[in-house]
């Protein structure tokens, strides 16, 4: 459910739909928090495992080869590389069980094989505190995998604490779990509710609609620099070496087309337009409460990034890198 989904209702929807607009506008609160910047969850899907090792060694990865606790979709508490063992025993068979129900079966015969045994998540937030962090998971985890085993390891040793959940793809129906499109968007609103529930200030809202164009491309930027620093640029995807190359081209006239910038152009001025008018319509509000925050709003709106995206960044680290290169000649001259 989107931040302005809410936004305009039409009145008396069932007579032909010609009646006038309403405005109910988003959730205040929800509004608040994403105005003060809340910090933002995530929900990552980090692979699956396809074997009883893989599954062995990934859960032995997430509980530090058995120093770090596992707590269980049943209650329970499971420490040591005996209990990894036991898990990677007992879950690493379902695939073996499923090709014998297929055999044993004509309609199931014809279903697709599926070659994944579990799906490994990563729950995090960037700021909060860790017990109740795992609270939330476990909250979290046992009402949206309900119907599944699972088990869950906290790690702190990085900058962010972050809850690693691994959930088996079976359910206890014999039904797999499906992730459709959309799925990890709702899973970060639930994750977030939980953690409110838990008194940690969170949100899970999209990145166009807080005015962000395109998640951070670090790595993509760093490859750059080495290459335009003449130093051996690190080991990077192939898709960052083909942006690096548009955007060089682009600088030189020869890019091509991005009919899909105006698209995004498009979507970031209709929801900056959101922002303001909701603002303004606060704004109007005799209600002192709507009037603080519709200055928040408006001063959100305000601070929105500009819209760009990976190309523009890519193109500015270059036009910057020759300006450096440039005034360095002109310093030797002198």
């Amino acid at each position: 459910m989107g931040l302005f989904s809410d936004e305009e209702v039409k009145k008396g929807g069932g007579g032909g739909g010609n009646g006038p607009k309403r405005s109910r506008g988003p959730n205040r609160a929800q509004l608040s928090r994403v105005a003060s910047k809340a910090p933002e969850v995530m929900v990552k899907v980090t692979g699956y495992t396809k074997s009883g090792t893989h599954v062995g060694s990934h859960v032995d990865y997430i509980a530090r080869d058995g120093e770090i606790p596992l707590m269980t979709s049943e209650g329970d508490t499971l420490s040591g590389k005996e209990a990894v063992g036991l898990i990677a025993e007992s879950w690493g068979r379902d695939l073996e069980e499923d090709k014998e129900r297929r055999l044993a079966s004509p309609k199931r015969a014809t279903a697709q094989r599926s070659t994944r045994i579990t799906t490994n998540l990563v729950l995090s937030i960037p700021k909060g505190d860790p017990n109740r962090l795992v609270d939330a998971a476990q909250g979290f985890a046992k009402t949206t995998f309900h119907n599944h085993d699972w088990v869950m390891a906290l790690h702190t040793d990085t900058e962010h604490p972050h809850v690693h959940l691994t959930i088996r793809n079976r359910g206890h129906d014999g039904k797999r779990l499906n992730i459709p499109k959309g799925k990890t968007q709702e899973w970060r609103e639930d994750f977030a509710e939980a953690l409110r529930g838990q008194g940690i200030e969170a949100e899970a809202t999209r990145r166009a609609e807080r005015g962000v164009t395109r998640k951070g491309e670090k790595q993509a930027v760093k490859y750059l620099r080495e290459r335009l620093n003449n130093l051996t640029p690190p080991k990077a995807p192939e898709v960052d070496k083909v942006a690096v190359k548009e955007a060089q081209e682009r600088l030189t006239g020869k890019g091509k087309p991005e009919p899909w910038k105006e698209k995004i152009l498009a979507r970031q001025k209709d929801m900056r337009a959101k922002w303001e008018r909701v603002g303004q319509g606060l704004a109007k509000s005799p209600n002192p409460e709507d009037q603080t925050l519709a200055k928040q709003v408006l001063a959100f709106r305000k601070d929105m990034p500009p819209v760009q995206t990976r190309n523009d960044v890519l193109m500015q680290q270059i036009q910057k890198h020759s300006a450096q290169v440039n005034q360095g000649k002109d310093d030797q001259e002198k």
